[in-house]
């Protein structure tokens, strides 16, 4: 087969729409917060914990990107990590899981804002991130897993080690990208790379 870019562009469209969604879609139960998840409470998919309750953290309809979100704001206190979690069933032992979202720094607390949001499984960090940005302006954030287990909680929490900054989640979600879909997206590469080598 000669590869020229027109093949190559065909393969890369082909790794897009021959696959089946990754993993089946999102395997977290309302990422995007457009269901009402209570303070200090369980609902809408999602357990939330050590919030402050006078209106700064929990659900938000609007000031998402785009729509609802949710805030992580606790009440400073030294170890309080405001938290949303939930748990996973169904995972491949062995498996590498995608953990991606937005977040955007909520609240300052002042001073240097450190890696202070926390990506965690089964209650053990993965990865911590800082701001993505000014106050207010939403970043990405993206870290992966093995499952050692069938089942997994994972869980989001702001003012990590000691930090007062609190964050606003939204677009959260955990994947597995499907064998087909990487082998095809592999195989555009080499194509791309042999075309442009012509």
């Amino acid at each position: 087969m000669r590869f020229t870019i027109r093949t190559a562009t065909l393969l890369v469209l082909m790794s897009g729409f021959c696959s089946e969604p990754a993993a089946r879609g999102n395997l977290l139960t309302n990422g995007t917060f457009d269901t009402f998840v209570p303070t200090n409470g369980v609902g809408g998919g999602w357990q939330s914990f050590s919030l402050n309750t006078d209106g700064s953290a929990g659900h938000f309809p609007t000031g998402g990107n785009p729509g609802a979100f949710f805030a992580l704001n606790g009440d400073g206190a030294i170890r309080s990590d405001p938290t949303i979690l939930q748990s996973m069933g169904g995972l491949t032992v062995g498996i590498t899981y995608y953990i991606t979202g937005d977040y955007k720094l909520n609240m300052f607390a002042g001073g240097a804002a450190p890696d202070s949001f926390d990506v965690r499984l089964d209650n053990a960090s993965i990865q911590s991130f800082g701001p993505p940005g000014p106050l207010g302006q939403w970043g990405s954030f993206a870290t992966s897993f093995v499952a050692t287990n069938a089942t997994h909680q994972i869980s989001f929490a702001a003012e990590a080690f000691g930090s007062g900054h609190d964050y606003g989640v939204d677009n959260l979600s955990v994947v597995v990208p499907e064998p087909g879909a990487l082998l095809l997206a592999l195989l555009a590469i080499v194509a791309i790379v042999a075309a442009r080598g012509r």
